[in-house]
Parts: structure tokens; C-alpha cells; sequence
């Protein structure tokens, strides 16, 4: 069974060490269990380049099953995500739709990264 990174394509671009290849990073998004199609990414855009990790919006933009991520970059939110559970002291709230329907319900953005 092919995994997660190799149906999305990503696992082509990681062919060597972490260390040496940032990219290999992108395979650190593994399903859950076998025959799941649920991808679990923390920060997947941290260290890379803007060129990788628009490949990487690209390649998981093609991922036909569920992921979870956790995020502080505005594009990647916006590009992929189509709900937004933000977890607080009250405890959780989910957003339907994207992150941009979430800064439009709450006024607020990804910390430290307004313009």
C-alpha cells in the first residue's frame, strides 16, 4: 500500500537526509493506521523554502483523504484548510470553512505573522 507522501507525490523530493534535505520533512505527514487515508502534519512548513512549500500546497492539495494540521502559516491555512478547530481555555470551537472564514468570524490571525 502506497503510503500518504508517495500517492501525493511529495516522497519523490525526499531522497536523502534530513540534515541535508529539508524536504524529507514533508514525509513526516504519515496516515494513522493502515488503510486509513488520515494524514497528521505539526508545522509542516517550518525550515522550507517558498518554493518547497508551495510544492508541498501543490502535493496536498492532492491528497484525496482527511489531514489535521497544526499551522502558523497564513497560505498554507488558506490554501488547505476547509474547517478550523481552535482550541482555547474554554475549551474547543470549530469554524466551518477555511482559515479565511475564520479571521473573518474572529477577527484574528495567525499569531506573529501580520503584514
Amino acid at each position: 500500500m502506497a503510503s500518504a507522501a508517495q500517492r501525493t507525490g511529495v516522497a519523490g523530493y525526499a531522497n536523502c537526509g534530513a540534515e541535508a534535505n529539508p524536504a524529507l520533512r514533508l514525509t513526516s505527514g504519515h496516515p494513522v493506521g493502515a488503510g486509513q487515508d488520515i494524514m497528521l502534519l505539526d508545522e509542516p512548513t517550518n525550515h522550507l523554502d517558498i518554493a518547497t512549500k508551495q510544492m508541498l500546497v501543490e502535493a496536498l492539495s492532492r491528497f484525496e483523504g482527511a489531514m489535521l494540521f497544526v499551522g502558523h502559516d497564513r497560505h498554507f491555512l488558506s490554501a488547505l484548510s476547509n474547517r478550523v478547530l481552535e482550541l482555547t481555555p474554554e475549551g474547543p470551537h470549530l469554524y466551518g470553512g477555511g482559515y479565511r472564514e475564520y479571521v473573518d468570524h474572529t477577527g484574528q490571525e495567525a499569531p506573529g505573522l501580520r503584514s
